[in-house]
């Protein structure tokens, strides 16, 4: 979910919701006023049902970028909404599909940065978990280019923040396989720096969210090893 300041709600789209086996991948719009839910859309065919989307607040709207339909089919699209319908942005070539990658909106290039996530896994079944990705990617005016430098290694769950002061995306925490990380790196535009790690232990899948001010409030995760 994120914020859509055009519309001055948080909005919250698909993700996988409990069944009677290990949940469904879902496609319906909701809304927060601040006060309560509404449900915008029921179901939708586009972006349609996806699980480990990634959402983010850029500029006056919110976009969307990948996610998977179980460990079958992953995306790598961006989409937009406009407070009624979503309309996709991008255009391929896209960046291979991914669920859970560490997405920032870069404010000054006006572009949105993409790194890591997991992507498919062949050799897992169904519901198994992705494949940790170490590519980074960047898309502006709905067209993608990857960014070919090294830089921090596959991770999957990991979090993505602008940070304002330094004008750099930054990829905070993650599994690297099998380990979960407490690692922070930022991207400036032209290369990568490892930042001291942080005090916070190591997890991945964490909550974390950013303020007017740019501060950031991270909540939860898992520390819990695998792949």
């Amino acid at each position: 979910m994120a914020y859509d300041p055009a519309h001055h709600v948080v909005v919250l789209y698909g993700g996988l919701v409990q069944d009677r086996n290990e949940g469904i991948a879902a496609s319906d719009t909701w809304t927060w006023d601040g006060s309560d839910w509404t449900m915008v859309s029921p179901k939708t065919d586009s972006p349609g049902d996806r699980e480990g989307p990634v959402m983010v607040t850029a500029g006056n709207r919110i976009l969307l970028f990948g996610g998977r339909w179980y460990n079958v089919k992953y995306f790598g699209d961006v989409w937009t909404w406009d407070g009624k319908t979503w309309s996709r942005i991008d255009r391929a070539p896209t960046p291979p599909g991914r669920q859970n990658a560490a997405v920032a909106w870069d404010s000054v290039d006006e572009s949105l940065f993409v790194y890591g996530g997991a992507g498919l896994r062949a050799d897992a079944g169904i519901g198994g978990q992705g494949k940790p990705l170490g590519d980074a990617w960047t898309m502006r005016n709905g067209g993608w280019t990857e960014v070919k430098a090294a830089g921090p290694p596959a991770t999957a769950n990991a979090s993505g923040i602008w940070i304002q002061k330094t004008k750099a995306a930054g990829v905070l925490f993650g599994i690297t396989c099998p380990n979960p990380t407490n690692a922070s790196w930022h991207w400036n535009g032209t290369a990568w720096t490892q930042a001291p790690k942080s005090r916070i232990p190591s997890r991945w899948g964490a909550a974390v969210a950013q303020d007017a001010e740019a501060s950031v409030v991270v909540f939860g995760g898992s520390d819990e090893p695998g792949c």
